[in-house]
């Protein structure tokens, strides 16, 4: 694809991964095609093929937005999450 990866990497304090891709920009009608509905309910995405309701799941973020993100759509497909409170107890659970 003519692009790069390049991962930089430190211990105990995390890595960086870069991907760089050659795309081409998307038209105004790929825009609003690809666009997400105000009303998720209303959406035709097909629902997965078995339910997830109940389902336990442990999510090990440590960004509040994406905590936010995960628990909103994980919660829309009725999953149960589950936030350790540190690192060490991520890796134990």
């Amino acid at each position: 694809m003519n692009g790069s990866l390049d991962a930089e990497s430190v211990v105990g304090e995390g890595s960086r991964f870069r991907v760089t891709l050659p795309l081409p920009r998307a038209t105004t009608e790929q825009i609003a095609e690809a666009a997400l509905p105000a009303d998720p309910a209303s959406s035709s995405v097909p629902a997965p093929e078995r339910s997830l309701e109940g389902t336990r799941v442990l999510v090990a973020e440590d960004n509040p937005f994406n905590q936010k993100v995960a628990q909103y759509i994980l919660e829309k497909l009725g999953v149960r999450v589950t936030w350790p409170a540190t690192a060490p107890k991520r890796c134990r659970w």
